[in-house]
């Protein structure tokens, strides 16, 4: 089951990135309220959002209001790189393994009480 991030979702993750890396913090950031999901001046669709959350590109900080906040992750600025890591990554969590990003590639951690 390798599922690929649609080009919608690559070029979201890729506009927050290029943000970010130009210290446009607020444009590298997507805000929704109800339906409405807004990447700086741009209207993006929930579904673009809902399939950067199940790729693990982008954290959600619920911290106030009626909003929510989606910033983009070192998983996410890694798929902006490697976009076949998405689907990699939807392996891994499949698989109910810990697991962390290495150089743009998952690498899966010895499990709790079994040495590497």
């Amino acid at each position: 089951m390798s599922t690929m991030i649609s080009r919608r979702e690559l070029e979201v993750l890729r506009i927050m990135a290029a943000a970010e890396a130009e210290g446009r913090f607020e444009e590298a950031e997507i805000v929704t309220a109800g339906r409405e999901c807004w990447l700086d001046v741009e209207l993006i669709s929930k579904k673009t959002v809902l399939g950067l959350l199940r790729c693990m590109a982008v954290s959600v900080d619920t911290s106030g209001g009626a909003t929510e906040r989606y910033t983009i992750n070192a998983a996410g600025r890694a798929i902006a790189r490697r976009p076949e890591l998405a689907g990699e990554i939807q392996e891994a969590v499949l698989l109910g393994r810990p697991f962390e990003i290495e150089n743009d590639h998952v690498r899966f951690l010895p499990e709790a009480g079994i040495a590497p």
